[in-house]
C-alpha cells in the first residue's frame, strides 16, 4: 500500500515498469477519494480504479 501525492504517481508507475498498462489515466487527477491498484501477475500489469464508497457524512 502506497499513499502518494498525485504529481509523483506517473514517475512511480514508470519506475515500476507499469506505464504501458491499459486503462491508466492520461492525467492523474488531483483527488484523494480514489484508490488505484496496480497488480502484476506473470509479468503483466493490470490497473483498477476503486471508489472509497463513502457515505454522506463520512468525510
Amino acid at each position: 500500500l502506497l499513499c502518494w501525492e498525485p504529481a509523483g504517481i506517473p514517475r512511480l508507475v514508470h519506475a515500476l515498469g507499469a506505464h504501458r498498462t491499459l486503462g491508466l489515466p492520461a492525467a492523474w487527477p488531483d483527488r484523494s477519494d480514489l484508490v488505484w491498484t496496480l497488480t502484476r501477475s506473470r509479468g503483466n500489469w493490470t490497473f483498477r480504479e476503486l471508489s472509497q464508497r463513502l457515505l454522506p457524512g463520512d468525510a
